[in-house]
């Protein structure tokens, strides 16, 4: 489709037009000019909008769809909707399938169903076969299939042995290994932070513990690797400092955090509410405080949706019963740039869910610039709206943002030749 845009201001740090507001004309996918006015040179469609902003494309580094096997939580075509309406145009989908994404058909399988839409779905290989962590996956089978990154999402990897050899071989590749940071030794049938409220409403608390010791062992055989790590999930202020201290050493050593982690501590469990319930769990307020500042510092680089649908038979039970996860795809750049907005400029705001995770994933930098293709993401940063029911384009129901006053929205994106509304 071609489009001409009117008075976009470009949020784009890799472009010479970069704070600037100008049209941009796009024709056959490719931006084939951007100037402060631009004649329509036939009858092209224009689009418009107040306090417009554009940026490259948004990319979600962390999202479960669930499709194959758990098409009643999500299926691929649900959540590539969840990723339109958060303006979201490349996505990692996590390997948690059934069967497992750990070999090349069912690789195949997510990239065929997701071939006529505007967004990018890229499909992360498990680790190990069938996220069991004892035997590595067919990974160089699924990344000759087009698959770049790996992950055993929520499990990790506890074989410190598989971890290493994974390490190794995805450096061979060039491809990414992302983990969820935590020793499960401590972990168990945990429901909630460790502390004060666990102990006040009598449940088995999750200790920071035990994200410090998951990191320092990933990141000791990442250092032995020499091998780039990605922690999708950072959630305390014990783990954004190792995190810091790392980094100050070894640039390929990166780490993402959530929008639910700044919006909510371990108060918000107190109604026993199970939208509330994630893995893992939210910490405290010094927590969220300290997650901010991480972020401030570029300690944390990216911002992830950690998108995880739960149907109500799973979902809408006693806490202690209830499954983790919360979806938030929709809500990825609201609910950051609402909390984040005025500790962090927009431009930093936008590089978190762009630029960053571009860069991490060798991706395309998708860079608005004349002769390039257009993967772009139009958004108001200012725009006062709230989150309801109708907003939720996910078939499962479990995010605790319903309700919410946001500032910020996705507004459109542009992407494989399709201009979508969000």
């Amino acid at each position: 489709m071609n489009l001409l845009v009117r008075s976009a201001k470009i949020i784009d740090s890799n472009s010479k037009h970069h704070l600037q507001t100008k049209d941009l004309l796009i024709e056959n996918g490719e931006i084939v000019k951007i100037s402060s006015t631009i004649k329509n040179p036939g009858k092209i469609p224009e689009y418009k909008a107040d306090n417009l902003h554009v940026s490259p494309g948004w990319v979600d580094m962390q999202a479960n769809f669930g499709e194959p096997g758990f098409e009643p939580k999500e299926t691929i075509e649900s959540g590539l909707q969840c990723a339109i309406a958060g303006g979201v145009t490349n996505v990692l989908l996590m390997p948690e399938t059934n069967p497992v994404n750990d070999s090349v058909s069912t690789t195949e399988f997510i990239l065929k169903k997701s071939l006529n839409s505007p967004v990018n779905l890229m499909p992360a290989g498990a680790i190990s076969k069938g996220l069991l962590g004892t035997e590595l996956s067919e990974m160089f089978d699924m990344n000759q299939a087009g698959v770049s990154a790996f992950s055993d999402y929520k499990r990790g990897l506890k074989n410190s042995k598989l971890l290493q050899l994974a390490l190794q071989y995805s450096k061979s590749m060039n491809a990414l290994i992302l983990q969820q940071p935590f020793d499960s030794n401590l972990t168990g049938n945990t429901q909630v932070n460790e502390g004060a409220v666990s102990v006040r409403l009598g449940l088995k608390g999750n200790p920071v513990l035990s994200e410090v010791l998951g990191l320092i062992r990933d990141i000791k055989i990442a250092e032995y690797c020499e091998s780039p790590i990605h922690f999708s999930i950072i959630s305390s202020a014990e783990g954004a400092e190792i995190v810091g201290e790392a980094r100050k050493k070894n640039s390929f050593i990166t780490a993402g955090t959530s929008p639910a982690y700044l919006h909510f501590s371990d108060e918000n469990i107190q109604a026993f509410d199970s939208v509330h319930k994630v893995f893992p769990p939210y910490r405290t307020h010094p927590d969220k405080a300290a997650l901010i500042k991480a972020l401030k510092k570029d300690i944390i680089e990216v911002i992830c949706s950690d998108h995880s649908p739960q149907d109500d038979e799973h979902k809408a039970l006693e806490f202690e019963y209830a499954a983790y996860g919360i979806t938030g795809l929709e809500t990825l750049f609201a609910a950051s740039n609402t909390v984040l907005r005025n500790h962090i400029s927009i431009v930093d705001i936008i590089a978190k869910i762009s630029a960053n995770p571009r860069r991490i994933l060798k991706l395309n930098p998708a860079t608005i610039e004349q002769g390039n293709q257009a993967d772009l993401t139009f958004f108001d940063p200012d725009l006062e709206w709230e989150f309801s029911k109708s907003h939720v384009k996910s078939k499962s129901k479990n995010t605790p943002f319903i309700g919410h006053k946001f500032t910020g929205k996705a507004l459109a994106i542009y992407n494989k030749k399709k201009f979508v509304t969000c």
